[in-house]
Parts: C-alpha cells; sequence; structure tokens
C-alpha cells in the first residue's frame, strides 16, 4: 500500500505534523484547542445555513415545477459561503481570536 501512494505522489500515512508559518506562529490548521467560541458559532451556522439552503434548492429544482424557487434557494447560499469564507480567513489570521498572535 505504501508503494502505491508513493508512486501516486502522496505521502505515506504518519503523524500530523504542526504546520507553522514562516516566523514560526502556528497556523489555522493546528488543533490547539483554543478555538474562540465565535469562530465556532460562525463555522456552525454557515455550514448549517449553507447546507439547508442547497438542499432546498435541488428538491425545489429537481421537482421541475418550482425550479425558479429552487434557484432562488440556491442564491440564498451565497451569503453563507460568504460567510465561512469571512469567518475562516479572520480566524487564520487571528483577527476572531482572543489575543492574537503570540509570540
Amino acid at each position: 500500500m505504501i508503494s502505491l501512494l508513493r508512486r501516486a505522489g502522496g505521502d505515506p500515512p504518519g503523524p500530523v505534523r504542526p504546520r507553522c508559518t514562516a516566523d514560526g506562529r502556528k497556523g489555522a490548521f493546528t488543533t490547539d484547542g483554543n478555538i474562540p467560541i465565535g469562530v465556532v458559532i460562525g463555522r456552525i451556522g454557515a455550514i448549517v445555513g449553507l447546507s439547508f439552503a442547497i438542499a432546498i434548492g435541488i428538491l425545489l429544482v429537481l421537482s421541475g415545477t418550482y425550479w425558479l424557487a429552487g434557484l432562488v434557494a440556491l442564491a440564498c447560499a451565497l451569503p453563507f459561503v460568504a460567510l465561512l469564507r469571512f469567518v475562516e480567513y479572520r480566524a487564520e489570521r487571528g483577527k476572531l481570536r482572543g489575543s492574537g498572535p503570540t509570540a
């Protein structure tokens, strides 16, 4: 299995290494356990809203009769995509964290 992964260009499974920025600070993808409640609520709200809007939109588009309402529902998913992008961007830069970047 490992030889197949190496032939495909992937790395064999191993321990997860922490990702750090160039100056040694921890990045957004590390799991340090100190995720602020605002980031958690923003992520959950964006994912739930996005999922709901897309599910309703697909259901209405596939019904055939309410395809226009389905397109509106799919368009309603766009603000949730923007919210998710905003929360992830701010969390990555440390602006939604409690104290900001530490040395």
